[in-house]
């Protein structure tokens, strides 16, 4: 499965946590992630949050 996560525009936290619930629905072997958002200090994660919470196969371009 392939995503599109919007970088960190708009209503961020709400979309990763609903990225989330419907990753574990759908429950796909495999997870493709686009236009990740993290910053320098590594606070925040948009793949680290998905794979912490949803700890499957996560790809990714960026860290």
């Amino acid at each position: 499965m392939s995503i599109n996560t919007w970088k960190c525009d708009g209503e961020y936290y709400q979309r990763i946590q609903t990225l989330i619930d419907g990753l574990k629905k759908i429950d796909p072997d495999l997870l493709a992630c686009q236009e990740v958002f993290h910053t320098t200090n590594g606070k925040v994660s948009t793949k680290d949050a998905i794979a912490s919470a949803y700890p499957k196969h996560i790809i990714s371009c960026c860290r």
